[in-house]
């Protein structure tokens, strides 16, 4: 009896334990990070009170920037201030990256993830959130018969589209670039919230775009594993199950860097499927002339608009400045926008933007 009683007493004091600790734990600041301040400076903050250094590195600032350790624990630095934009930063804790533990938005990558930290505009900036209605990004695992593996891909549906079942759509196809995933465009590429945005403002048509993951494992037998993917898997995948509209002329391509360089060759290659093309910062193969020189006698007639975009520091613009000069040399219709930095998110929704009032009109 005595040791039932010794038992219990030892319990209800390990409870009473636990409830002191969880309310000091409670009553402690809450650590936040990134802090953004009105001036547009910003505090980091990582607690590891047992490191022996903490850095940070943040997009578009030079280097690593250290943080000073606190009293409790926390590891601190103030910098900026920044202009409104979207940064991707991460820390380096005794030479490992990390991620920001306190901030739940993330870039995730095939090999790295970042974190991102969203300084906003006054008023909010195209790509931040306006009072308008709202599209879907539908998340999506489809199995590829040609590739024998599981993909993923996102699927924007805008504003309405569920509430008007009779309404059908013009289709985009989105294309990351070289180390990121389906999930790019979505996260800090903010296609959706970009789309959304414009067709509030009555400046682009609503349409559903499709966000592919770009990286298509070899397989035997097969030349080019990602248009194969695309054209035999995706395409036919999507307008089963989406109200799109059938034909090029409602069919868009545009893609950053590497998936630039997907869109200059399968859209080029079938300009019977997409009417309208966007080469973002885009590779480009050597032997383009080559193979691709003589489909571009068809692209007047076929593309109702071939987009080209590039940083003049951007570390591709002497391909595309050949690119340029081939297509001046076959009298080819396009439209080129030269912008300043490189080869940049901050560009490529620039990009975006502009490229989606123009198509489906």
């Amino acid at each position: 009896m005595q040791s039932m009683k010794l038992s219990r007493f030892i319990g209800m004091m390990i409870i009473c334990a636990m409830v002191l600790q969880s309310a000091e734990a409670q009553l402690r600041p809450r650590i936040i990070s990134p802090e953004i301040k009105s001036d547009g400076t910003v505090t980091f903050r990582f607690q590891a009170p047992r490191a022996h250094q903490v850095l940070v590195a943040v997009e578009y600032l030079d280097g690593l920037r250290p943080l000073r350790l606190g009293e409790d624990g926390v590891w601190e630095v103030t910098l900026g201030p920044f202009e409104p934009e979207l940064y991707s930063y991460n820390f380096v804790v005794d030479g490992v990256a990390a991620v920001d533990p306190l901030n739940p938005n993330i870039k995730i990558g095939i090999h790295t993830t970042h974190s991102l930290l969203d300084v906003p505009g006054d008023p909010p900036l195209f790509f931040e959130e306006h009072p308008v209605p709202r599209g879907t990004v539908h998340l999506h695992r489809l199995e590829s018969k040609t590739l024998g593996v599981t993909r993923g891909l996102n699927v924007y549906a805008p504003p309405g589209y569920e509430t008007d079942p009779k309404a059908v759509y013009p289709v985009f196809y989105l294309l990351h670039g070289a180390g990121d995933n389906e999930r790019g465009w979505s996260t800090i590429g903010r296609a959706n919230v970009i789309l959304d945005n414009l067709i509030a403002e009555e400046k682009a048509v609503p349409m559903i775009i499709v966000m592919p993951d770009g990286h298509a494992p070899t397989s035997e037998g097969v030349d080019n594993p990602f248009q194969k993917d695309l054209i035999e898997e995706i395409i036919p995948y999507v307008e089963a199950r989406y109200r799109i509209k059938t034909g090029s002329e409602n069919r868009a391509l545009a893609g950053l860097s590497m998936g630039g360089f997907q869109t200059l060759d399968i859209g080029i290659s079938r300009q019977d499927l997409f009417g309208w093309i966007g080469v973002f910062s885009g590779g480009i193969r050597d032997s383009y002339e080559q193979t691709h020189g003589p489909l571009l006698d068809s692209a007047n007639k076929k593309l109702k608009l071939f987009w080209i975009g590039i940083g003049k520091t951007d570390f591709l613009w002497e391909r595309n400045e050949n690119l340029l000069k081939l297509l001046r040399k076959k009298n080819v219709d396009h439209t080129f926008r030269l912008s300043e930095g490189g080869h940049t998110w901050k560009n490529w929704r620039h990009y975006l933007h502009q490229f989606l009032q123009l198509i489906f009109k």
